[in-house]
């Protein structure tokens, strides 16, 4: 399957406040698996790669994908390798980095997913340039 369109997006997360940090921590695995399922939903073909090159050179570490997916990542250090999140806020906003290989341009996405992503809380936007091939000129 081709995935031409490679798209880097910021994503906004808002978890209940919880009682311990293992709880918070499988409210923002669950919350990421219900956005994959969303993801899935528009383009089954869609794949999560490790957010850093460095993860992505290394073969032992799968994309998320229809067959590999978020709710099967055993820990939650191994589930940051694809979202590169922040420290949770008192607000329970989290943001995280994510990359997204897709079969579809981000029209398309974004006019299949805007609806769900809306009813459930969640905030995507496109990032202007890759992080990791910016260079300084001049």
């Amino acid at each position: 399957m081709i995935r031409p369109y490679i798209h880097c997006y910021t994503l906004r997360l808002k978890i209940i406040k919880s009682r311990s940090k293992e709880e918070e921590q499988q409210l923002i695995q669950a919350t990421l698996q219900n956005l994959f399922d969303i993801v899935l939903q528009a383009n089954s073909k869609t794949i999560i790669p490790p957010f850093l090159e460095l993860d992505r050179n290394d073969k032992s570490v799968p994309d998320l994908s229809s067959a590999f997916q978020v709710s099967v990542v055993d820990s939650f250090y191994s589930l940051k390798n694809f979202f590169c999140m922040s420290p949770r806020y008192e607000a329970g906003i989290i943001w995280c980095s994510i990359i997204l290989v897709q079969s579809n341009p981000f029209s398309i996405f974004m006019e299949k997913v805007k609806y769900s992503l809306d009813n459930q809380a969640f905030s995507l936007w496109p990032k202007a340039s890759d992080i990791e091939t910016a260079t300084d000129i001049g």
